[in-house]
């Protein structure tokens, strides 16, 4: 589609360039001045992005009050995933 196609070209783009950019500016400004800039845009980045409200989806109905709630525990899967998270934190995380 021509929105993963703009988006992949703009990933891209900023992968090569955004070094660039920021090491002119860390040696031709100030040593602090590419990691101030990288930090300003993503600011403004995310926060024009959470002003997006166009592609903001439809909203769904509520779920009724009687409706059960099961626990995302109960989905085998998932349970596999949570064991597997639990021992790579044990390993890495100390």
């Amino acid at each position: 589609s021509t929105a993963a196609a703009f988006e992949s070209v703009t990933d891209e783009f900023t992968f090569v360039l955004g070094p660039v950019i920021a090491t002119a500016l860390c040696t031709g400004v100030h040593p602090a001045a590419g990691l101030i800039t990288e930090a300003a845009l993503t600011l403004i980045g995310g926060l024009l992005f959470a002003a997006q409200r166009a592609t903001q989806p439809a909203p769904r109905a509520k779920a009724t009050a009687a409706a059960p709630h099961a626990s995302a525990l109960s989905v085998p899967g998932v349970r596999v995933l949570a064991v597997t998270f639990l021992g790579i934190g044990a390993v890495f995380g100390g």
